[in-house]
């Protein structure tokens, strides 16, 4: 502190007074004062002012210590002052030069922006695309650059795509859940937009025409602050496309009229297809689930699938784009390998083969409405398998145990518990 120094270095009211043990000490009441003992009473000069009386001594202050104290407790008032006239000397500098401070920044981006993309392409293997004005897009082992960026290297399964304005523009895509429909069509957006703003891409080869727009309509969102719907959301950004979209444009179509009725979305499915192809002729990706839009004949559509790998009752999705359309969507396949209950499974596949032509369908829709749908579901299918074994269980739970927050007491009984469920699996 500024008085305890000015204290120590100089001892004039020590000469003065002639008190050798004459103190300087501060307290929150009284600020800072001197602090003299009862021994040395009698010395303590005239100028000097009392402040408070203690058993072993008094304590005074001065007209100096007053001043130094003043200027102590202003001090942070002129320091506040003295910053902002800094601030304004330098944002007056900084204003002089702003214009070449705004260009250097323009450049600095522009070389992050560069530099990422090199770091980038150099990190994963990108390859430099050609650029093309003729409406061609090909891509040959085209890969996705996030999914693929968080799994194992090389266990991503590339795909090749080639469109052309003049030929095939019309990708009908599908597929069961999880086979990849949805990555394949991100995955073309992303390398074609890519391919334009300069940044190498993630494929073996490619030739990419220039696009004007990307237009996407994937995903299952709604916007309840404005009363929308997922299916009137879905509405929305499907006529933006229709009416906006050019043969230069590239689209992505994921499951269109899945929000609503069955009849009412493969319809507006089937409509939106035929304006695309007629009007629009923009290349395009329409993955769907109807699989009645496949008997849609035109020269500019192709039809691709998912390829699905079945065997013995299960199923592998290989993740790979083939020629043709999928000839089912393995819908039960994949609630089984979400862990759906079995018995539900069991009946779940009863009615689907109840449900091959309309008059089956009718009649097993009516005869599961006259028993509630209960007999069908009585519990005699055996005992329901489990999601995850035992020691999967068992696994998860030590691994996520908090050792420092748990007693001896609780890793006893948790111990016992573990020891129990293994037993009953014996």
């Amino acid at each position: 502190m500024y008085l305890i120094r000015v204290a120590r270095n100089s001892p004039v009211e020590r000469q003065e007074s002639g008190i050798s043990s004459l103190k300087l000490k501060y307290n929150r009441i009284l600020g800072y004062f001197l602090e003299v003992t009862k021994a040395n009473l009698n010395l303590v000069p005239d100028h000097f002012v009392r402040r408070q009386t203690l058993v072993n001594g008094e304590r005074f202050t001065t007209d100096i210590l007053n001043e130094k104290e003043i200027e102590i407790n202003n001090a942070s008032e002129k320091i506040v002052e003295l910053e902002r006239e800094l601030f304004l000397k330098i944002r007056s500098k900084a204003g002089e030069a702003t214009g070449i401070i705004l260009d250097l920044c323009e450049v600095i981006a522009d070389l992050d922006v560069l530099q990422s993309f090199a770091f980038a392409a150099t990190l994963h293997g990108y390859i430099r695309p050609k650029i093309n004005s003729r409406g061609l897009l090909k891509i040959e082992e085209g890969r996705h650059p996030v999914v693929e960026a968080n799994l194992p290297p090389g266990s991503f399964i590339p795909n090749n795509l080639s469109l052309s304005s003049s030929g095939n523009f019309f990708v009908l895509l599908t597929g069961p859940n999880m086979a990849g429909k949805s990555t394949f069509l991100r995955q073309t957006a992303l390398i074609v937009l890519m391919a334009q703003i300069g940044c190498f891409i993630p494929a073996a080869e490619a030739n990419i025409s220039l696009t004007d727009n990307i237009f996407c309509r994937v995903g299952a969102t709604d916007n309840l602050a404005r009363g929308e719907s997922t299916f009137l959301v879905e509405m929305n950004e499907t006529a933006n496309i229709l009416r906006s979209a050019t043969d230069k444009s590239l689209i992505i179509m994921d499951e269109i009229g899945r929000g609503t009725g069955t009849n009412d979305g493969l319809s507006i499915a089937w409509a939106v297809s035929e304006y695309l192809l007629n009007y629009v002729r923009a290349k395009t990706l329409f993955a769907t689930h109807f699989h009645e839009l496949t008997d849609l004949k035109y020269k500019h559509l192709v039809n691709l699938s998912m390829e699905v790998l079945e065997k013995e009752g299960e199923i592998v999705f290989l993740k790979r784009v083939r020629p043709g359309p999928s000839d089912n969507s393995y819908g039960i396949h994949v609630a089984k390998l979400a862990g759906v209950p079995e018995i539900v499974i069991i009946e779940a596949a009863k009615m689907l083969s109840q449900l091959t032509t309309p008059e089956k369908a009718h009649q097993s829709l009516k005869s599961r409405q006259q028993s509630d749908g209960r007999d069908n579901l009585k519990e005699d299918h055996g005992e329901q398998p489990l999601l995850f074994s035992t020691a999967q269980v068992i696994q998860e739970e030590i691994l996520n145990i908090k050792l420092e927050s748990t007693t001896p007491l609780e890793a006893l009984n948790r111990l016992a518990y573990w020891q129990n469920e293994i037993k009953k699996q014996v």
